[in-house]
């Protein structure tokens, strides 16, 4: 005997429910049949849903109406659209492809071809007492066979002026094998907004043509809202306006696509030359670093020892002294270059003079003591042109950061962060993400999670230092669960560098 379910009694079939959802031949009764109920169609039943949701979760599978082919349609038609566009996310990480039309037409193949065994599999499983099901799976099978029918024997499809769905499709994606309108679009966008955007990026300024593209995208966004709350107010699928309604659509958010390249394209340029700015300022500094310490701690008997011809210099500081000008003036427009972007460089002028002036002031207390045994080198001194380059590195930093005679100002200076420790405190605090447009924008992509901040250094120990040094500055603002975790962070990258 079939399992019956009495409706009346919703605990009961609660209970035996998902023991009983894997067995076919379930019927349901609007009372206890025993007592006069009537058997109804298990769509109708109250309890139907909550089937429908333990049949999805005990087997794995979507539900599939095999008793109404429309419905069975859409079903099968949104899953075939979910495996799409995974498998086109799939082609693009794995091999950096689109999802070209050639690819979604094979796909499409291929799903039918699954759809096919899927509907014998379901056939079987219908019991034999219910031909209206079986009937309604072979009109499906119909419109899956006549397709692949159409996709083996290469039958053109027939094709449209314009969009023929009577649902909305919002993505190039969605639109209907063959469209003539795939193509279309993405020639367009080439032909027409990327090739705009390359005008103007060779005409304006960099910033001009990032205000360009920022406008240029707004717009599209709006049309595209606009275009959506069209759709939904429309009520009749066979709306005659549809069709341009999701060209329109579509091609905006092809658009947006198309000029946020150009917007990835800036940001990576910016970024670079963030790092090459701070690059240059780092290998000055390690170059001055470098000959303070060999030149304190070598005899100069030694260092004069090994003049020679093509060593002017001696051989230990040949090359710091003929590229000592060259570096200094890369330094240079370096620091004005950096300075240039900052909303506030005092703390930057901070940590740039604790990184200078302290080797600086050694080097020329200890050049003031060893000044008359140097002069042995004659016009080739090497401690006494380094020291002019030193000096002008001093005046460099001192020219934007004059020393501070104020007890009270220099408190305060001490106590200014840069705008990269201030989203540092903004992310450990776990603040509102911060937006395109704001300030901190580019900083708080890179930092906003612990794992973006371990990995920020790669393979670069002055990258290590520097945000070791920024973590360590604004312990002092944070909670102590928000300390522990920043040095527990600390404690990871230098252990990485250890490794």
């Amino acid at each position: 005997m079939k399992k019956w379910f009495d409706i009346t009694d919703s605990d009961g079939i609660k209970k035996s429910l998902r023991e009983d959802i894997r067995k076919r031949g379930m019927a349901f009764y609007d009372g206890d049949p025993e007592k006069g109920g009537k058997r109804i169609p298990r769509s109708e039943s109250p309890l139907w849903n909550d089937l429908v949701e333990i049949l999805t979760e005990v087997t794995g599978k979507p539900y599939v109406p095999t008793g109404n082919v429309e419905k069975m349609k859409d079903v099968r038609a949104e899953l075939y659209l979910k495996h799409l566009k995974e498998a086109v996310d799939r082609r693009k990480w794995n091999a950096n492809l689109e999802g070209d039309r050639q690819f979604i037409n094979d796909f499409r193949q291929h799903w039918l071809e699954e759809e096919a065994k899927n509907i014998d599999r379901w056939k079987a499983e219908i019991p034999s007492d219910r031909p209206e099901e079986i009937i309604e799976i072979e009109k499906y099978f119909k419109i899956v066979n006549d397709e692949l029918v159409t996709i083996r024997e290469g039958t053109p499809y027939k094709t449209y002026n314009q969009c023929t769905s009577k649902t909305f499709r919002a993505d190039l994606l969605e639109l209907c094998p063959k469209c003539p309108h795939f193509e279309s679009i993405r020639t367009k966008i080439q032909d027409q907004i990327v090739f705009q955007a390359r005008q103007n990026k060779d005409i304006l300024t960099e910033k001009q043509f990032d205000e360009y593209l920022d406008a240029e995208i707004k717009n599209a966004q709006e049309a595209m809202t606009k275009t959506h709350l069209f759709e939904l107010q429309s009520e009749s699928k066979e709306d005659p306006y549809r069709s341009g309604r999701i060209l329109s659509f579509i091609w905006n958010k092809e658009r947006i696509k198309a000029l946020n390249s150009f917007k990835i394209e800036i940001e990576s340029k910016t970024t670079m030359a963030e790092e090459k700015n701070s690059d240059k300022i780092q290998t000055w500094e390690n170059r001055l670093r470098d000959f303070i310490y060999q030149a304190t701690r070598y005899s100069i008997d030694s260092v004069y020892a090994e003049v020679r011809p093509g060593f002017k210099f001696s051989v230990y500081f040949q090359d710091h002294v003929t590229s000592a000008r060259t570096l200094y003036e890369e330094f240079r427009f370096a620091l004005k270059n950096e300075l240039g972007k900052l909303a506030n460089p005092n703390f930057y002028g901070i940590d740039l003079k604790d990184r200078f002036l302290p080797m600086i002031n050694q080097y020329r207390e200890w050049y003031g003591k060893n000044k008359a045994e140097t002069e042995r080198f004659g016009e080739y001194n090497p401690y006494a042109s380094m020291l002019n380059v030193i000096e002008s590195t001093e005046n460099e930093i001192l020219k934007y950061f004059p020393p501070q005679t104020d007890n009270k100002n220099s408190t305060i200076e001490s106590q200014l962060l840069t705008e990269r420790e201030r989203v540092l405190i903004h992310c450990y605090q776990q603040k509102p993400a911060i937006v395109r447009g704001q300030t901190g924008y580019a900083d708080y992509m890179k930092f906003a999670r612990p794992g973006d901040r371990i990995r920020y250094p790669n393979d670069s120990e002055r990258k290590a230092n520097s945000l070791i040094r920024s973590i360590e500055k604004i312990l002092p603002y944070l909670t102590e669960t928000e300390k522990k975790q920043a040095q527990s962070e600390i404690e990871t990258i230098r252990a990485n560098f250890r490794n």
